[in-house]
């Protein structure tokens, strides 16, 4: 166990966070979707030290005209990446996906085409997930 506190920024339904849980004495796990977020605790809830903050202001609603996000994980897993980048422009409607996928076809994932995902049998490398949106001007 370490001594100090570890910060998981993009804890989505939180399978990651209850391995990082075991490893230290407090947790602070966050994520951009509240909804999504909202699952996570009952993954969660025989953990001690782990807590789900709210963020204040979630960021695809809070992006300047024409600003970008980009959303990203280190797993293949579909519940934690093309699920909830699809579900993105639900909670921001001014926020739209680019198409990753055109720019990067070998790349894209089998999911959502719009989307990048970099797969460890494939690209002999871990896996990997990148989502990139943008506000509409």
């Amino acid at each position: 166990m370490t001594e100090f506190g570890t910060f998981e920024i993009g804890c989505s339904i939180g399978v990651l966070t209850r391995k990082l849980a075991r490893r230290c004495e407090r947790l602070l796990a966050v994520d951009l979707l509240p909804e999504i977020l909202a699952r996570a605790p009952a993954r969660c809830a025989d953990l001690p030290g782990v807590s789900f903050p709210r963020l204040a202001v979630p960021p695809a609603r809070s992006l300047r005209p024409g600003g970008t996000l980009v959303y990203s994980t280190c797993t293949i897993s579909r519940a934690e990446n093309e699920d909830i980048a699809a579900e993105l422009p639900g909670y921001a409607s001014t926020v739209a996906a680019d198409d990753l996928g055109a720019l990067e076809p070998r790349l894209a994932s089998r999911a959502d085409r719009r989307f990048l995902q970099i797969l460890p049998q494939r690209d002999r490398t871990t896996g990997f997930f990148i989502a990139r949106f943008r506000r509409e001007s």
